[in-house]
């Protein structure tokens, strides 16, 4: 089918989005509030991507088909065209530090995990780039970073402060390598951030009134549904925060009432099998109506749901909650640990439901070591959650 001005001028708005196929792979979203979007699907990288081509009619047709052959001749020529348009469309000199932040990316797309390129994509989109983003990195200087670096201190994240010196880092490295600058200056700054305490997080750690009140904080959290569902889970899996947020539904089985994730999702890089307690398997119960057609359990409200809700917005809830500097989604590991600890549970069977058994073995059924008695000591834990929560 190939479209015309008329139908695009006669496409009227729908309770869900459509799509209008023009030739050659052009599209047109249709949004329910009746903006009219030109698209383009195409492969970079071995990945599948979008590409926003302009919106009807302030993008004409022949306009948004034009720039379609233009994107089209980059692929072939090995360009991505959404990463050549961000440059362009910012109106980015090749020296600004967001110029080369983009670039940077664009070299590690395809080594690193979706994961970590999503988590250093974002951190440098809200944190860095608009602060630094129209700077030239040769004139960057070590008091413009650090000032940074204390904005995030401020909200008392130490840790994601030290990651995003390290980022800043990486990214002057990646200029001085590519001739825009001569020195990283975030080396500059060794001991001027506050010290995170490594391995150790806010945890209300063995006063179960106060962890009581904070589940019913979250109960009560006013919020995005989807966000609540997430702080509500965390208490009865203690998982790390990354594996939470990015919980998958192939993952789940809800008959066996396990969830299990496989080595490469996995810090230590070893498969882990978590049992999932009645209250858990309710959590899931109530958001599978919402995120059940979605990849993810936790999935994004904001577009087609194929993403997971921010690796940091549950932290930040916390935060905005009451709770900083007193409990944090890692902390929730800690707490776990401490209280099963009180109950006389063994702390090597502990240490395997956090995964943090020392041993190295490559071994598929290791993952079951223990598992009957992880069932009856994460619903043990269950139950004493809802037993303080109710008290």
């Amino acid at each position: 089918m190939t479209l015309t001005v008329k139908d695009l001028r006669d496409a009227e708005p729908r309770d869900k989005q459509y799509k209008l196929t023009d030739r050659d792979g052009l599209y047109v979203l249709v949004h329910p509030n009746g903006g009219k979007y030109f698209r383009y699907d195409y492969r970079f990288g071995g990945k599948r991507k979008t590409l926003a081509l302009g919106t009807f009619p302030e993008t004409s047709l022949r306009q948004a088909r034009d720039a379609l052959h233009e994107a089209k001749q980059q692929v072939k020529s090995g360009i991505d065209p959404a990463l050549s348009r961000r440059i362009e469309k910012a109106g980015l000199t090749k020296n600004t530090f967001e110029a080369i932040a983009v670039e940077f990316l664009g070299q590690h797309e395809h080594e690193w995990s979706e994961t970590h390129y999503v988590r250093v994509k974002r951190m440098l989109e809200a944190d860095v780039i608009p602060w630094l983003g129209n700077r030239p990195v040769s004139a960057l200087t070590a008091p413009e970073v650090l000032e940074v670096l204390r904005r995030i201190e401020k909200r008392g994240a130490l840790e994601s402060a030290a990651r995003t010196k390290q980022i800043i880092g990486q990214v002057l490295r990646y200029a001085i390598a590519t001739g825009r600058a001569e020195r990283d200056v975030a080396a500059d700054l060794r001991g001027a951030l506050k010290a995170p305490t490594h391995g150790s997080f806010a945890a209300i750690a063995e006063d179960p009134e106060k962890l009581g009140k904070l589940l019913r904080d979250i109960d009560n959290y006013k919020g995005s549904f989807v966000l609540r569902m997430t702080l509500a889970m965390q208490p009865f899996v203690f998982a790390r925060p990354g594996n939470l947020v990015s919980m998958m539904w192939d993952d789940i089985d809800l008959n066996e009432r396990l969830w299990a994730l496989d080595a490469t999702k996995m810090k230590m890089r070893r498969p882990h099998i978590i049992p999932l307690c009645s209250q858990a398997i309710d959590i899931l119960e109530e958001i599978r109506p919402l995120t059940g057609s979605s990849p993810y359990v936790f999935a994004s409200e904001y577009g087609t749901g194929n993403k997971h809700i921010c690796r940091e917005s549950p932290g930040a809830a916390l935060r905005r909650m009451g709770y900083l500097g007193i409990q944090t989604m890692h902390g929730f590991r800690a707490t776990g640990m401490s209280l099963l600890r009180k109950a006389q549970f063994p702390k090597d069977m502990i240490d395997r439901q956090l995964s943090h058994a020392k041993n190295n073995t490559k071994d598929p059924y290791d993952r079951w070591t223990q598992y009957p008695e992880r069932q009856v000591m994460m619903q043990y834990w269950g139950d004493f959650l809802e037993r303080i929560k109710k008290q």
